[in-house]
């Protein structure tokens, strides 16, 4: 048939590039030209201009459908003896291609095209005779249009209803049921609703599951499991993750068809969703338990934090009326002074512990490591202990080996740790109880373990015992004062920075408990040329000259009065500006500098010193900033040392001795 066609201009309207190239290839072939457009518009004035012999038109157009362009083209008289053929998708059914036929289209052709006929198909409408439509036939045609219409609602209608018994069986749900509950209940009513006797759910996240729901009239009919006729299988899926499989299970009598398929596929989407949605419920309802648990535990930390904020401060003040008015007796005035030092140091000690954990939580901790013998590490935490330990009246035994135990540590960080576990024996242990400190070594492992015979600890506490702010009490008891509940989490993070693992065991309330601590050990190969840690013991500084920045005025005071009692010359400034002018005025060996001045900040203050005054000077950053980008930029403007408030006379003892070796920022 090919070779009755003369070379004809063919015009074909259509958006997508690869069904223009695919067609443009096989006319071409045939002996045709073929003039393209990529809209409905512009196909209609290509039309007017080429006066092609067969328009080819594509009914899904992005501007103005294929039906509204084939009606325009009938209207120019030019055109009414060129065919118009629809190019149509299956899915447009025989309603969508009586449409085409009704809208003034002379046929169509189906989509996609087949390519060994479609040169053909093209050539016959090329050489028929295009009939001329009365309103007879365009009655008839829409009829049929209409018809075939109404055939397709009803099978649409028939689907809703199907659909809507799927969402009804789905709506009626709640996440609250849990999954198992949830696909127990609505299996058996999806299964009714597309005709199955039965759905199988079988999951495969997180664990393994197999959930069977038969059908009402199934399981009143069937008492005893019997083989199905047909089963079908569809995966359950959601956004590319595949939760397991659902599988239907059909009678002989129910001849399950394509569209029953598709019911299928709409059913596993609905219990893909169903079972995602209980999931995160159930992990909703988790963690709303566990952030009420963390609320309560914040409300108690906070009730306890003022606490041991405000505890001391009533010692302190009493201490300060005691000396006042006992002057004349030394020893008095020392016992107070030392209650006002306890005091103190306590207050402060609770701060390191809250920046400590803050700067831990943030990886904002560097250790210092040295290779050190923990049994020294050891000694110094269990001196520092002991008073707390002995106020109590509790027993301490300690017992570690003859030989040494190398480990690679920073000495300062692990003392804390140790420290940490006796006050929690202590506060834990009642008065005349035993608490004991044993250090061993098996292989390549050493052990530090700390016991008490206090309150124990009960077996669902044992793994939450090292959270934040988590202390073991009595149901319904508050927490206990004496601490915020954070010793034992900041033991463990130390412990974990050091690359080691620390462990709580007990055998219950009443019983004790037990914590072992596991570090590497270093061998005496590996430890030799390693830096030692800096020798302990009294700082010991000569007389310096000292401008103190400050600007609070009782904190400048003191800081003035101890320095000055210390021997050294001070002199003091309140502004960031006064302290520049004073420093470049008088040269001070040492700038004691507070970084948060209301004016000029204390790190522009040392830039503008150092610049002026170049190495003659010793800055050092005094500050309740301790975290490690606090002290980078210390060290970035010019500071030599970063000292945290409170500072006492050891500490500003222990920078002065530094001054003099030349030491680099703290």
């Amino acid at each position: 048939m090919r070779g009755e066609t003369t070379r004809r201009r063919v015009l074909y309207i259509e958006d997508d590039l690869g069904s223009r190239l695919l067609v443009r290839q096989v006319l071409e072939e045939a002996g045709h030209v073929v003039v393209e457009a990529t809209n409905g518009l512009g196909g209609i004035e290509a039309a007017l201009r080429e006066h092609p012999s067969l328009i080819l038109l594509d009914i899904s157009l992005p501007d103005v459908d294929g039906y509204a362009v084939a009606g325009i083209l009938g209207t120019f008289p030019t055109l009414a003896p060129t065919p118009v053929v629809a190019l149509t998708d299956d899915a447009f059914g025989p309603a969508g291609r009586a449409r085409t036929l009704v809208a003034g289209c002379d046929g169509y052709i189906d989509k996609p095209i087949d390519v060994e006929r479609f040169a053909d198909q093209v050539a016959e409408f090329l050489l028929s005779t295009r009939k001329v439509r009365t309103p007879t036939d365009l009655g008839k045609l829409n009829e049929q249009f209409v018809s075939g219409l109404l055939g397709q609602l009803d099978d649409v209608k028939k689907t809703k209803e199907r659909l809507e018994r799927i969402d009804a069986a789905m709506d009626e749900l709640t996440a609250e049921l849990g999954v198992k509950a949830l696909l127990d209940t609505v299996l058996p009513r999806l299964a009714a609703a597309i005709g199955a006797i039965a759905l199988v759910a079988e999951l495969t996240q997180p664990s393994p599951d197999r959930v069977v729901g038969r059908a009402p009239q199934a399981a009143l009919a069937v008492h005893v499991e019997l083989p199905p006729a047909a089963e079908w299988k569809h995966p359950l899926a959601l956004a590319g993750r595949s939760l397991g499989f659902l599988s239907a299970l059909y009678s002989a009598e129910a001849s399950p068809s394509e569209d029953d398929e598709a019911l299928l596929r709409v059913v596993a989407h609905q219990v893909g969703l169903a079972v995602e949605n209980a999931r995160l419920y159930e992990r909703e309802q988790s963690m709303r338990r566990e952030i009420e648990a963390q609320d309560r535990r914040k409300d108690d930390f906070l009730a306890v934090l003022a606490h041991e904020l405000r505890a001391p401060l009533a010692p302190i003040l009493s201490s300060m009326e005691v000396i006042a008015h006992a002057a004349g007796d030394a020893g008095l005035v020392q016992k107070a002074r030392e209650v006002v030092e306890r005091q103190v140091r306590y207050q402060a000690g609770l701060l390191d512990d809250l920046l400590d954990l803050t700067r831990i939580a943030r990886d904002k901790i560097e250790l210092v490591r040295h290779v050190v013998d923990l049994r020294s590490v050891t000694a110094a935490a269990v001196e520092v202990s002991r008073p707390s330990i002995d106020e109590r009246r509790q027993t301490l035994a300690i017992s570690a080996p003859d030989d040494r135990l190398l480990v690679s540590a920073d000495p300062v960080r692990l003392e804390q740790v140790v420290i940490n576990l006796l006050t929690n024996a202590a506060k834990y242990t009642p008065s005349g109880g035993a608490i004991s400190v044993a250090l061993d070594r098996r292989a390549e492992t050493v052990m530090i373990t700390v016991r008490d015979s206090g309150e124990g600890i009960p077996p669902e506490m044992l793994d939450r015992v090292f959270d934040p702010f988590v202390q073991v009490s009595e149901a319904g008891a508050r927490l206990r004062p004496g601490g915020l509940g954070i010793g034992l989490a900041l033991a463990k993070r130390l412990v974990e920075l050091h690359g080691g693992t620390i462990e709580a065991r007990s055998a219950g309330r009443g019983q004790g408990s037990e914590f072992i601590v596991r570090l590497s050990v270093v061998s005496a190969s590996e430890a030799a040329g390693v830096e030692a840690p800096p020798e302990s013991g009294a700082a010991e500084a000569g007389p310096a000259h000292v401008l103190v920045v400050e600007d609070d005025r009782d904190t400048r005071e003191m800081l003035r009065l101890t320095l000055e009692v210390a021997g050294h010359r001070v002199a003091v400034a309140g502004t960031g500006r006064e302290a520049i002018e004073r420093a470049v005025e008088m040269h001070p060996e040492v700038m004691l500098v507070d970084l948060g001045l209301p004016d000029v900040d204390g790190n522009e203050v040392a830039r503008q010193v150092r610049a002026a005054l170049g190495d003659a000077i010793f800055l050092v950053a005094l500050t309740g900033y301790g975290r490690a980008e606090d002290v980078r930029q210390a060290e970035a403007a010019g500071f030599d040392a970063h000292v945290l408030k409170p500072a006492n006379v050891e500490n500003l003892a222990s920078v002065l001795v530094r001054r003099r070796r030349g030491a680099g920022l703290l």
